[in-house]
């Protein structure tokens, strides 16, 4: 029986395949990373689990998610304690991205109980073994995710780190799934100030006609009725011989020749065609302005 096999019988391969569902259920709403630290922390048997983001350059966290702890936990962690944390110095320096490790394999048992970190604040909290390890080490940014239980309960042992194991490349592309995530938000709202800065209405169309976002004065006309109205994603003029004039503009610029169009009050612009367009590139590649 492969390893696969003999933790699927003891964890559970549903359990297994549920706590993989939750991972990119946080990738697209981080608000679910506490879900998914419930889960894994009663997977493992453990009394809390942690997910911290560390900046490279100062090793500080500059996100927390935990479970089975208060805020109290995570105040101290983030105002001093990790700057005295025994396991940052072995993480940051030897250990690989997706290595997970038992807390006695980086620090023995005397090292870790005579810290200030121990015996000040963590054994606080019941925190005395861990298995965890950094799952994503790139760029600006480390991901950490650990689980913990006190000095009460078994030790972590060779089929947890298989388990965790198991689980990294999950996490692993959660993580950079939400980083994009959070890029596309971050542009999406900078677009938002952009179009609304403008005076008349700016609706940005798909290359494929659907409306893709639109600016307050745009969403003013279209609530006022004034000539066009969204339906089914699409946008449309009230009058019949109107709707086919617009659509034939539409059309004409989505065309691969059409780069600007004209009709009444309306103007089409394809953004690909004028690069000086500030809200041009991104995901906003290959998008059609209408200017009212």
């Amino acid at each position: 029986m492969t390893m696969s096999g003999q933790i699927g019988d003891i964890k559970g391969t549903e359990g297994i395949s549920h706590l993989i569902g939750l991972t990119y259920d946080a990738a697209l709403e981080p608000q679910k990373w506490d879900i998914f630290l419930k889960e894994l922390a009663r997977m493992f048997n453990s009394h809390g689990a942690v997910l911290r983001l560390y900046d490279n350059q100062s090793c500080a966290p500059t996100y927390s998610a935990v479970c089975g702890y208060d805020q109290r936990f995570i105040d101290g962690y983030h105002d001093y304690y990790h700057s005295v944390d025994p396991s940052t110095p072995y993480l940051r320096d030897m250990a690989q991205e997706g290595e997970i490790i038992i807390r006695n394999e980086a620090l023995t048992n005397k090292e870790w109980t005579h810290s200030e970190y121990y015996t000040d604040f963590a054994s606080d909290f019941g925190v005395h073994k861990m298995l965890g390890g950094h799952f994503v080490k790139r760029g600006k940014n480390t991901l950490r995710i650990a689980v913990q239980r006190s000095k009460r309960c078994q030790e972590f042992n060779p089929q947890d780190k298989a388990l965790m194991s198991l689980l990294t490349p999950h996490i692993q592309r959660a993580y950079l799934i939400s980083r994009q995530m959070q890029n596309m938000r971050h542009q999406k709202t900078m677009v938002d100030s952009i179009l609304d800065r403008f005076r008349h209405a700016v609706i940005l169309l798909s290359s494929s006609g659907c409306v893709i976002m639109m600016n307050q004065q745009a969403e003013k006309m279209l609530r006022e009725r004034r000539g066009l109205v969204v339906r089914e994603n699409k946008l449309k003029a009230l009058v019949y011989n109107d709707a086919q004039n617009l659509q034939q503009l539409i059309d004409t610029v989505l065309g691969v020749n059409g780069n600007y169009q004209q009709g009444g009050a309306i103007k089409l612009t394809n953004l690909d065609a004028f690069q000086t367009q500030s809200i041009n590139g991104g995901c906003f590649k290959n998008c059609v302005t209408v200017y009212h």
